[in-house]
């Protein structure tokens, strides 16, 4: 088996778990109508960010990275308007349109944008995930309620590993340095979560 069978299966693999990482907390928000511990700009900067790698594979010709990208997209904008329906709040509306204006910015950016700002941008999103670690963090402290839905950030360990083997075998470093920064971030968001887990348990 040639070095490009295994990246493009690693690849569908990374695109799979892209996919259904989003689906459990999308379903968590919406079932429990409540998005308390969870970040809504953690959420919003995803679905912004993977507005541009749409826009990049399909520039670079990902096929992988275009297909996960259009089902990705879509499940990334159904959570969001759950966790602003959430919210409750009469600047929800307001706040979901620039939501959703930046991703069609952000997906024109990756298709037509000079790589170079597309590339520095790619990196520069690696950081999407600090507001969830944070709020885990804060979670954890106050030993407070959390929607975050554990198997989300599971799934997306497996995604960021197999983005990493994909990005290696390529080679495509850029899908390297970010997915590998994605799974420390990833950790960063479940140990929080499982200790205030267990500290309510305890209590």
């Amino acid at each position: 088996m040639s070095e490009h069978t295994v990246a493009l299966i690693a690849g569908f693999i990374a695109a799979l778990c892209t996919i259904s990482m989003v689906i459990p907390q999308a379903h968590k928000v919406w079932r429990d109508k409540s998005g308390i511990g969870v970040s809504l700009l953690t959420w919003a900067m995803f679905l912004c960010t993977y507005a541009m790698w749409f826009g990049y594979c399909i520039r670079s010709g990902n096929v992988a990275g275009t297909i996960s990208n259009i089902f990705t997209n879509t499940i990334l904008c159904v959570l969001v308007l759950g966790l602003l329906r959430a919210k409750d709040s009469t600047t929800s509306a307001g706040i979901g349109v620039g939501i959703y204006v930046l991703a069609v910015v952000f997906f024109i950016i990756g298709i037509l944008f000079p790589m170079p700002i597309v590339l520095t941008l790619m990196l520069a999103a690696t950081i999407i995930r600090v507001p969830q670690v944070a709020k885990s963090f804060r979670t954890m402290r106050d030993v407070t309620p959390s929607e975050v839905s554990i198997l989300t950030w599971w799934i997306g360990i497996c995604a960021s590993t197999a983005w990493v083997i994909h990005g290696i075998l390529l080679p495509d470093y850029l899908f390297v340095i970010t997915s590998g920064v994605a799974f420390v971030l990833a950790i960063g968001v479940l140990v929080p979560e499982y200790v205030a887990k267990a500290r309510r348990a305890a209590a």
